[in-house]
């Protein structure tokens, strides 16, 4: 039987998460792009930036303290800004505010979602304890 991990080895692992996907999302904006498959929808951009933002900022809500979590959004947004404006500077790659929105949307839907779950695992809880 595996012993559970304790509470600050979870931390560690989302920390080393969020860790990994910043470099990740870094590496692959900040690259040449290879020419694009043909009949690929061009909003498709979009989406893959608000699922990259979604999902760091979903490592990065679990890997910090909840009192943390505008500070972290913030962040967040500011990572993405600065790689729009390290793409316009790079001569191969295009910064783009609207890659920027979609950045803010992806970090957005994940800061919804959990005080929605919040919220309602604590409204559950107080019509459970009735």
């Amino acid at each position: 039987m595996q012993n559970a991990m304790t509470p600050q080895q979870t931390l560690t692992r989302w920390r080393v998460a969020s860790a990994i996907l910043a470099v990740a999302i870094g590496t692959s904006t900040l690259v040449p792009l290879p020419p694009s498959p043909a009949g690929i929808p061009p909003w498709t951009d979009k989406l893959v930036h608000v699922a990259m933002y979604a999902s760091l900022m979903f490592a990065l809500q679990n890997a910090f303290a909840r009192r943390y979590l505008a500070r972290l959004a913030f962040a967040a947004l500011c990572y993405g800004a600065a790689i729009e404006c390290l793409q316009h500077f790079s001569g191969y790659r295009s910064g783009s505010a609207a890659d920027g929105i979609a950045n803010g949307i992806g970090i957005a839907l994940v800061i919804i979602v959990t005080r929605y779950r919040r919220a309602f695992r604590q409204q559950e809880s107080i019509h459970t304890s009735e």
